[in-house]
């Protein structure tokens, strides 16, 4: 399974939400509000015929609220991990199992884990400090069992009058309640997101039930996450059909948006599920709050580790490694469900967030070879377009107009980049002493401004594009320079290694 407690339970978070106690006058009232408005969440559930919010809870029953706040429930009741506990009956099993199994519970004594023992405030507000990202173990701990009530006042996440409620009165499970909706808003240890925002992110809650209840924010127009491994069905009831469907060369469909220049991206589909997603115009996001736009420090603070190199292990040849390789102008990590993730970077302004481009784990590492892409005339003319798309995107990022497709810059484009192949040389002026604006006017073009981009080695469109916009030395300026038209052609041959050329003119 791609879902891990590691993953859940690693992010470093800052507490920023205050969880507010009503007056009791009214409590059982307002109580139940968040008790019937979790439930459509799937984080609380009734009992059977009520919520009986007015009996304390068992330690089984906040053991099981802590595997749903940690989004572990599925995990948990597939897994079925085995656990030492004789106490524990067979509809609790898996969820005491899934916690033993991360070590985060223990029992009252090596046989027996006080399933029907009533819990305390400070253990129930333990289950939540550790959701939220907190240790109350080792050497670097945030806090102590016997003061977790205390610590979650200190730190704002907790009111006054519910401080002194929790410390004073019987805990029940209308507390459990009313804590548990206070998690959902609560911002974890590290990055700026609510541990509502990332289960919903990990598809664990369902994001209409989240909006409803007000654990998170409706989606602002143009702001969106879209990430790898949704349903394919998702994406088509929010932006309807693509425009066009393009070859990728990694065994997948990219089926493409870009009828809308503020809203172009690209997915993945294979079956029914988005395998990969490629993110290129601002407000779009894949994961963890961070959007296009954004600035480097937000994927620095998010991901405590990047990556140099996706290694594949090879019989015979353990040093073949896939082209993702971390650059001051992008970064490579693990996503959530672990699959890989790239953020591209405008190093000319403020590191920028351009693009985000997503891949599923088994598909990446199905590549044997660095380049390992086909010589197909279907898929060179997926990357063309592709390379047009994301130019445009980003000029529409920085306010500059779009450039229009030119069939014949495309044909100029496409024989410098099949004559570099043929005869072996990279250059923009060719073995004959011709330039680009000589072989574009052999195309027939007349024009008053034109210029060239070319590159070779990539295996895919998108760091080919990042790679020029961060280039000073002609390609950043052909790329957001005064043109208006745009042809590219990208040749592929025997061996899989690629040329891209790009031609502009106006």
């Amino acid at each position: 399974m791609k879902k891990t407690l590691t993953v859940l339970i690693s992010i470093a978070i800052l507490l920023s939400c205050l969880v507010s106690f009503p007056g009791r006058v009214s409590a059982q009232e307002k109580y139940l509000w968040y008790a019937e408005n979790l439930a459509k969440t799937g984080v609380f559930i009734g009992t059977g015929s009520s919520f009986e919010l007015d009996r304390p809870p068992t330690r089984l029953e906040g053991a099981v609220m802590f595997v749903r706040l940690l989004g572990g429930e599925d995990e948990a009741l597939l897994m079925n991990y085995p656990h030492p506990f004789r106490d524990v009956p067979e509809w609790g099993r898996g969820y005491v199992g899934f916690l033993y199994h991360y070590g985060l519970t223990n029992g009252i004594s090596a046989n027996e884990f006080g399933s029907y023992i009533e819990m305390q405030a400070k253990s129930f507000m333990t289950f939540g400090l550790r959701a939220l990202g907190y240790s109350d173990s080792g050497t670097g701990a945030d806090f102590t069992w016997e003061h977790a009530l205390e610590f979650a006042y200190e730190n704002g996440i907790l009111d006054y009058g519910g401080y002194m409620e929790l410390r004073n009165e019987i805990f029940l499970r209308d507390h459990v309640a009313l804590l548990s909706y206070g998690f959902l808003k609560t911002d974890l240890k590290g990055p700026d997101i609510t541990l509502a925002q990332r289960l919903v992110d990990e598809g664990l809650v369902d994001r209409a039930a989240a909006e409803e209840i007000g654990v998170v924010a409706p989606l602002a127009a143009g702001h969106f996450t879209i990430s790898a491994g949704i349903p394919f069905a998702d994406v088509v009831v929010r932006f309807g059909l693509p425009d066009s469907v393009a070859d990728s060369g990694f065994g997948f469909d990219w089926q493409v948006y870009s009828g809308n220049p503020d809203e172009y991206f690209e997915v993945g589909v294979k079956g029914d599920r988005v395998v990969a997603v490629l993110l290129a115009s601002a407000g779009f996001s894949a994961e963890r709050g961070i959007e296009i736009g954004m600035g480097k420090s937000a994927t620095d603070i998010s991901y405590p580790d990047g990556m140099d190199r996706i290694y594949k292990s090879v019989p015979g040849d353990p040093t073949i490694y896939i082209n993702h390789i971390t650059t001051e102008n992008r970064s490579v990590f693990r996503t959530i469900q672990n699959d890989y993730i790239t953020y591209y970077y405008d190093s000319y302004e403020n590191n920028a967030i351009t693009a985000i481009f997503v891949i599923d784990d088994e598909i990446e590492e199905g590549h044997l070879k660095q380049f390992d892409i086909p010589a197909d005339t279907g898929l060179m003319s997926s990357i063309s377009r592709q390379v047009f798309n994301l130019t445009n995107a980003m000029r529409r990022q920085k306010g500059l107009p779009l450039l229009e497709w030119d069939d014949k810059a495309a044909a100029s484009a496409l024989l410098h980049s099949m004559d570099m192949d043929a005869r072996d040389f990279f250059a923009h002026e060719n073995p004959d002493g011709l330039q680009p604006w000589d072989r574009m006017e052999a195309q027939g073009i007349s024009y008053m401004l034109a210029g060239e981009n070319i590159a070779g080695g990539y295996r895919d469109a998108v760091h080919m594009v990042n790679d020029w916009l961060n280039s000073k030395t002609g390609h950043r300026e052909a790329m957001l320079g005064g043109y208006r038209y745009l042809g590219v052609g990208v040749w592929i041959d025997a061996a899989g290694y690629m040329y891209g050329t790009q031609n502009f003119w106006k």
